[in-house]
């Protein structure tokens, strides 16, 4: 109820003022202010507080973001030195490495927990 009050209007008004764009410019506007909105009702509901969820999103970010970082170094650097394939293949291998590295140092405890549950599939 609370997307289509706040996203249905602006999207309406982004249509007036600037057809296509203008409902873009309504959409990357009103996104983020409803998800404030249904987030703070929500965590409120959960009982958590925001810089709890902050917290526990901030660690696999900064994994994600070298991760990126890596891939797109990567591929800035190799576009037209290496065939199209083996550059996917090293980018994805690259970003994997990365990603896992990142969270396994700074997400001890969740990564420990996966890793159990890897190994409990494998058993299977």
């Amino acid at each position: 109820l609370i997307t289509i009050l706040v996203v249905a209007p602006s999207l309406y008004i982004g249509a007036l003022y600037g057809e296509l764009l203008g409902m873009c410019v309504a959409w990357v506007v009103s996104m983020p202010l409803m998800y404030l909105v249904v987030a703070k009702r929500t965590l409120a509901k959960i009982e958590v507080s925001g810089s709890e969820l902050a917290g526990s999103v901030l660690r696999p970010m900064l994994a994600a973001f070298l991760m990126l970082a890596t891939v797109r170094g990567i591929h800035l650097s190799a576009e037209g030195v290496i065939p199209a394939l083996p550059l996917l293949i090293l980018e994805v291998v690259s970003g994997a490495l990365v990603y896992v590295g990142v969270v396994r140092v700074v997400c001890r405890s969740q990564f420990e927990e996966a890793w159990k549950m890897v190994r409990k599939l494998k058993k299977r």
